[in-house]
């Protein structure tokens, strides 16, 4: 009998760590295509067709240095932009682009631009 509960309590666990790592899949997936989408609409140069989004890094003492996200655009290591970001919503509120960026900041957000025809992905560093 001792066996069963035990064994009921360990599938139980699994369970709720496989339905954990299940929601944190799609709240990074969440993330990237905000973030994708923030560059859709605020940068001006070529058609983005790929985005890879970086990891949300925060800087300092429980993000107290503050918070950054790399982008690479179109699967070129020109295109690689840091943003600094609010890490509560994501939103860039500066970036370095290499000097041979393809990329810059548009004046003028254009909302009426989405994410259609653009792959997100995730982007882990080598």
């Amino acid at each position: 009998m001792y066996f069963f509960g035990l064994l009921i309590g360990i599938l139980t666990l699994i369970a709720i760590w496989k339905l954990i790592s299940f929601q944190v899949k799609i709240q990074q997936q969440q993330q990237r295509e905000k973030v994708a989408l923030w560059c859709v609409q605020n940068l001006k140069g070529p058609k983005i067709k790929e985005i890879k989004v970086g990891k949300l890094r925060k800087n300092g003492l429980g993000g107290t240095g503050g918070s950054a996200i790399d982008v690479e655009i179109n699967n070129k290591k020109q295109n690689i932009i840091i943003f600094i970001v609010d890490s509560a919503d994501l939103t860039p509120s500066s970036g370095t682009f290499d000097p041979k960026s393809e990329y810059n900041f548009a004046r003028k957000a254009n909302k009426s631009k989405n994410l259609k025809r653009v792959k997100v992905e995730g982007w882990r560093e080598k």
